[in-house]
């Protein structure tokens, strides 16, 4: 039975300790309006249900709920877009440590144009882009060109005027 009381007390305990927690990150959130930013739902917590209400009202299935652009703006840009669900769910995986986010960089990617040669064989050699993106970190990464080589061009028919795609008789 003592065994039992123990066991039983140390859940509360840990139950009661992921409450106090649970709170004071959503507590953190809040702006001097007294909404949190990020809990566009408003229900006392920034989860993944807010970057889908963010991603409902902006496919236009659902309607703007009340201080949606106080609470969803997590930016600071005034408008929401996907930047701001985006930014909730670096939140939620703690990428982010607090809300609102006003200097998240911008992530740049750019593509080189592909590359066609043909060497003196006959050979014709397709090197896809270049892709090199930054991440929000300052890291970049870069993927390596993929080269394809194909077949040289098939033989011209012969002078004596038989050509394989016909059938002959």
């Amino acid at each position: 039975m003592i065994f039992n009381k123990k066991v039983k007390s140390v859940l509360i305990g840990i139950a009661a300790s992921a409450l106090v927690f649970t709170a004071s990150v959503s507590a953190m959130a809040a702006n001097e309006t007294g909404v949190t930013i990020g809990d566009v739902n408003g229900d006392n917590f920034v989860n993944i249900k807010d970057v889908t209400l963010i991603q409902k009202v902006i496919a236009k299935l659902v309607d703007e709920p009340e201080h949606f652009l106080l609470t969803a703006d997590v930016n600071c840009d005034n408008t929401v877009n996907i930047k701001d669900a985006t930014i909730i769910q670096k939140y939620i995986a703690k990428i982010y440590k607090e809300l609102p986010v006003t200097n998240e960089p911008e992530t740049e990617a750019t593509t080189a144009s592909e590359t066609i040669t043909t060497d003196p064989q006959g050979e014709t050699t397709v090197t896809e882009p270049q892709t090199t993106a930054t991440a929000p970190q300052g890291e970049t990464t870069v993927t390596e060109p993929q080269t394809t080589a194909t077949e040289p061009p098939a033989t011209q028919p012969t002078d004596d005027g038989w050509d394989p795609r016909i059938i002959q008789p």
